[in-house]
């Protein structure tokens, strides 16, 4: 639905060795997989609740229909090495949510997380989004300042059964959209907004 668009972002090279390509579903589970563990290795600890296996046959008709949203999935790769991933999907009719992301530990602190985000937020806003949202761990402190850094805005939180506590973060794309939130909640002008993205006017046409 989106491809024509997607492919006037991606592929797109992240560092000089790193490129980001966009992957059906098939591709990234089994790229992921093998990274999954080395990137997350408290992931089980950290989640306090497991579907019981009965139950995950009920909700498959759920399932299917919950993935005919948009859907995003990417692979990071240096060469033909899987180094990183990102999926994400649409949240409702205006935002999107950037579920999980993750970069094998040596590929860490060289760029590639904002590099990404910067061309995602791009490519998002051309498809109409008005805004993108994320959950991240209160003490995820790297994530935290690299989004809060690239215009990101701390809009909540969320109490779940299984990952505990978690940060909201919402980037508005849309200077009137960010004013409401600022004249509601903010103590001072916010200069980071709309620092992120800067696509051109080619780029802000979807399909």
């Amino acid at each position: 639905m989106f491809d024509k668009t997607r492919a006037r972002f991606f592929p797109f090279a992240l560092t000089d060795t790193v490129i980001a390509r966009p992957v059906d579903a098939e591709t990234f589970e089994a790229a992921r997989a093998p990274l999954f563990d080395q990137v997350f290795p408290r992931w089980n600890s950290l989640n306090h609740f497991s579907l019981p296996e009965e139950r995950k046959k009920r909700i498959q008709r759920l399932r299917r229909v919950w993935s005919r949203v948009h859907h995003e999935r990417f692979i990071f790769y240096e060469a033909d090495r899987a180094v990183g991933w990102f999926f994400g999907r649409m949240e409702d009719a205006i935002t999107f949510r950037m579920n999980n992301t993750g970069v094998l530990p040596d590929h860490r602190r060289h760029g590639l997380y904002t590099a990404f985000t910067v061309r995602l937020l791009a490519y998002l806003k051309a498809l109409g989004y008005e805004r993108v949202i994320s959950y991240h761990h209160p003490t995820n402190r790297a994530i935290l300042i690299a989004k809060l850094k690239l215009g990101f805005n701390i809009t909540g939180h969320w109490l779940s059964e299984d990952s505990g506590a978690v940060v909201r973060l919402t980037y508005f794309f849309y200077r009137d959209r960010f004013d409401a939130f600022e004249a509601i909640f903010g103590l001072e002008p916010d200069f980071t907004q709309q620092r992120a993205t800067q696509p051109d006017s080619a780029s802000e046409k979807a399909d």
